[in-house]
């Protein structure tokens, strides 16, 4: 008896590698399965669900929330739900989502793949031992090169892309319509796969600011009120600009019939080198229109008065602070001379109620408020009620004019260079899943002489079609096909 020639145990058949390559290719089929990943996709989902429903870090204050869920905001802060889309455990999940997608293409398109490339041929012994396989009687008067061309044209006017015979089968056809249908899976996983590595770029290179800005004021983005990056520095990948961005001006537009309710605010900004001061850029930014420069983008969120008013007293422009208190009510007193000051108290469109703001002015000399014995009132002159936007008096021999209340502006700023390649794959996804709507439809033909192939007429005619969907409108086209062929055919 012969001795079987052992096989060396060495690489992959070493009986110490065989439970680790069991062990790995378990861990592949996981990874690669659609259950996965669908179970991942659901729990993406609903992390989204919770980063729409609970406030974020980078849209909020931490004040705000803390005031909103009170003692439970450190149970939910270390869970991550105020920071969702930076936090660990959902960068996990968009990692394993795209080994799960990328591992399992390899296994769902090659299938897809191949039938697109691989352009084979069927005898009509195959095709009579397919399930659905269908036949003609064919009239032996009929040549099979008449016959094929006759189907062959037929096809083509059906929009059929045709492979003739070989050699290895003179009397075959096959033909195929609607082959993009097959392109658009391995589009849409194209598209899910970069959409996942966009965003797991920008999950370690983008960072969101927060600032209020009074106008004329500048900083750089790192001194906004709050800064923050997408993960901690050592492993971010992202820059902090070097310039500054100054607000030059801030105006509203209230509502005609609701002047409390704002319509639009809009603030102007100038990006600044911080050493020579030169404006390097400028632009405005308003409520859904944001303001882009080198890849930060500025978007207008919010605006909250501020003390300071701008007036013009004898026609000199001057910038009031109302920040000291009397009674409660803020007022600024303004010395005219050494022996006239004026004391100014604004009513605030959103602290008072009223249509507009406004400012009451006194008048004081020689350290008594004209109008204290007698009362004030516009009419005696010894107070003065001017409404923003240019109203203007006089007032013992001052000619005050209110020109506006100055507001603050907050500003959102974000830094996503992921953006442009996230738009992209979200383009190449949609162009998949449009794609996907396309049925891919296949038949081969096949003629069929009981004597053998070239040993006599054949007398039939088999085919086999196979379609993923709108399986009767191909076959209303075969029928229509087959009506077309010549009459011999019954």
């Amino acid at each position: 008896m012969p001795k079987l020639k052992k096989v060396p145990k060495t690489g992959f058949n070493h009986p110490i590698c065989l439970p680790w390559l069991r062990f790995f290719k378990q861990v592949y089929r996981l990874l690669a399965s659609m259950e996965l990943a669908i179970v991942l996709l659901i729990a993406l989902a609903l992390a989204c669900i919770v980063g729409s429903l609970m406030p974020q870090e980078s849209l909020v204050n931490l004040a705000d929330i803390q005031r909103q869920f009170g003692n439970a905001t450190p149970y939910l802060k270390a869970m991550g739900f105020f920071n969702v889309f930076y936090s660990r455990w959902f960068f996990s999940l968009e990692v394993l989502f795209f080994v799960s997608i990328v591992l399992g293409s390899f296994r769902w398109l090659r299938p897809a793949w191949r039938s697109i490339t691989l352009k084979t041929l069927m005898n009509a012994t195959h095709i009579q031992s397919c399930s659905t396989g269908r036949s003609l009687r064919l009239s032996p008067a009929v040549a099979p090169p008449e016959t094929l061309a006759t189907l062959t044209l037929a096809l083509k006017q059906e929009g059929f892309s045709i492979t003739p015979s070989s050699p290895k089968h003179p009397w075959s056809l096959y033909a195929q319509r609607g082959w993009l249908g097959r392109v658009g899976p391995m589009v849409t996983h194209l598209g899910i796969a970069l959409t996942l590595l966009a965003g797991l770029y920008g999950a370690f290179s983008n960072f969101t600011a927060q600032a209020t800005l009074k106008p004329n004021e500048s900083l750089y983005v790192i001194e906004a009120d709050s800064f923050q990056t997408s993960t901690n520095p050592p492993y971010w990948l992202g820059r902090i600009p070097e310039w500054k961005f100054k607000v030059t001006d801030f105006d509203i537009e209230f509502q005609k019939n609701s002047p409390l309710i704002p319509k639009q605010f809009t603030s102007t900004l100038q990006m600044l080198d911080p050493l020579t001061g030169e404006v390097l850029a400028e632009g405005k930014t308003s409520v859904n229109h944001p303001f882009v420069y080198d890849g930060v983008t500025f978007y207008q969120a919010q605006f909250s008065p501020t003390t300071l008013h701008d007036v013009l007293i004898d026609q000199v422009p001057l910038r009031l602070d109302a920040s000291q208190t009397l009674a409660g009510r803020p007022y600024a007193v303004h010395p005219v001379n050494a022996t006239t000051r004026l004391f100014i108290f604004p009513l605030g469109r959103f602290t008072d109620g009223l249509p507009r703001n406004r400012l009451h002015i006194l008048l004081e000399r020689n350290g008594v408020l004209e109008g204290y014995q007698k009362g004030f009132s516009e009419a005696n002159n010894t107070i003065l009620s001017l409404e923003e936007g240019g109203a203007s008096a006089t007032l013992g021999g001052l000619h005050v004019q209110y020109k506006k209340a100055v507001m603050a502006t907050g500003l959102q700023i974000k830094y996503a260079p992921e953006t442009t390649f996230l738009y992209v794959s979200l383009l190449i996804l949609a162009i998949g899943c449009a794609l996907s709507f396309i049925p891919h439809h296949q038949v081969w033909f096949a003629l069929y002489s009981a004597e053998g192939e070239g040993n006599a007429p054949p007398t039939e005619l088999w085919w086999y079609s196979k379609a993923k969907k709108r399986h009767h409108a191909l076959e209303d086209a075969l029928a229509r096909c087959l009506a077309k062929m010549p009459r011999a055919l019954r």
